[in-house]
């Protein structure tokens, strides 16, 4: 964010003047920018492109990740061509001109109408009886996941702030958070008299950056370790932890406990969050997938921004009933997990395999 300052003399003077939260945002909104820019260049997968009747485009993708994980020459690829999958999305525009739902064009209003339809037909299936079971748990997974997290995530610099603050009172600081909140309520003069003439001490920033560095460790281990034990298990294992850990921080009784369960509140919840995403493609064939993975995403926004509020409310007069109510939340999304059923592999490909042409020898046609 650039906040902007204008002075008018003679001409128009423009300062962009720069504070630290400012300067926060403007690197992660650089970050997102330079994605969507790389995103752009980014191949689609083989099977999408097949799917949609780029069917050469499609091959020159699998020859490249060929050549990428054999190191061979892409000449050496057997595979001489894609054949068109049956089950693509066909819509008619003209008495005889048909498209994919990719070529569909936006501006064109009976086009637009049918990709909408499309769109609601897709997202239909989400709900049906195949679907309907498994699209519940995954959404109330989602929900309790990243309601607890999102809003966790944004409360620790201030549950880190107040123990700084109540120190500075009391000179010592080995209560709970509960304890801590109900006393700076109690010292409410005090407390705005330290926030205005004190700076906010550096280790609440240390701490936050303490958090992020949490998930290095087993985020470089994790690749290994989920084809060893399995996504599903090690969704549900982490989300019965992470429920531990949220329910232990109202009994710890100084800052360093504090944030060690935070740490390890942070290293559980941002692996499951990856965990889930993975589990989402398994369990939807490949037309419906990204849809029950935004419409996730969707629900995990509305969670987050309701978790904000129940906790912004709550900390300085229930302290703690936001944290039993993300305890409990995490507890029940990790029984969720385990009565998920097993991915079957035929969703992989939708209702059949895309089929390939090989090279044949002159004897074969014989």
């Amino acid at each position: 964010m650039v906040l902007i300052t204008r002075h008018v003399k003679i001409n128009i003077q423009i300062e962009f003047v720069l504070i630290s939260i400012q300067l926060n945002f403007t690197f992660k909104n650089l970050r997102s920018f330079v994605l969507a820019i790389w995103l752009i260049y980014f191949p689609e997968s083989p099977k999408f492109l097949a799917e949609h009747d780029e069917r050469e485009l499609s091959l020159e993708i699998l020859m490249k990740v060929f050549r990428i994980n054999t190191g061979r020459s892409e000449k050496e690829y057997k595979v001489t061509g894609v054949k068109k999958i049956s089950f693509a999305s066909v819509h008619k525009i003209h008495s005889h001109l048909y498209v994919t739902v990719k070529k569909l064009r936006l501006y064109k209003s009976k086009e637009l109408k049918l990709l909408l339809k499309a769109a609601a037909r897709y997202t239909g299936k989400l709900f049906s009886e195949k679907y309907l079971l498994r699209t519940i748990f995954l959404f109330g997974i989602q929900f309790g996941l990243t309601c607890s997290y999102y809003t966790l995530m944004l409360w620790f610099p201030e549950l880190f702030n107040r123990y700084k603050i109540f120190h500075m009172i009391k000179g010592y600081s080995n209560v709970s958070i509960c304890e801590i909140s109900k006393e700076l309520i109690k010292r409410s003069d005090e407390v705005e008299k330290i926030q205005s003439e004190t700076a906010i001490d550096n280790d609440v920033y240390t701490e936050t950056l303490y958090l992020g560095l949490a998930c290095l460790p087993l985020s470089l281990l994790f690749p290994f370790i989920v084809h060893r034990v399995g996504s599903r298990l090690l969704l549900g294992i982490g989300l019965a932890f992470d429920s531990l850990a949220v329910f232990l921080i109202l009994f710890a009784k100084t800052e360093l406990q504090n944030l060690i369960l935070s740490c390890v509140f942070k290293l559980l919840a941002s692996i499951s969050i990856s965990l889930l995403y993975a589990i989402t493609v398994d369990l939807y064939s490949a037309k419906i997938r990204v849809i029950a993975a935004a419409l996730g995403m969707s629900i995990g926004r509305c969670a987050a921004l309701l978790g904000n509020v129940i906790f912004g409310y709550f900390i300085d007069t229930v302290c703690y009933l936001p944290f039993i109510t993300f305890g409990i939340l995490l507890l029940i999304s990790s029984i969720l997990t385990f009565l998920l059923p097993t991915p079957d592999p035929k969703l992989h490909f939708g209702e059949e395999e895309p089929r390939i042409h090989r090279k044949r020898s002159l004897l074969s046609h014989l």
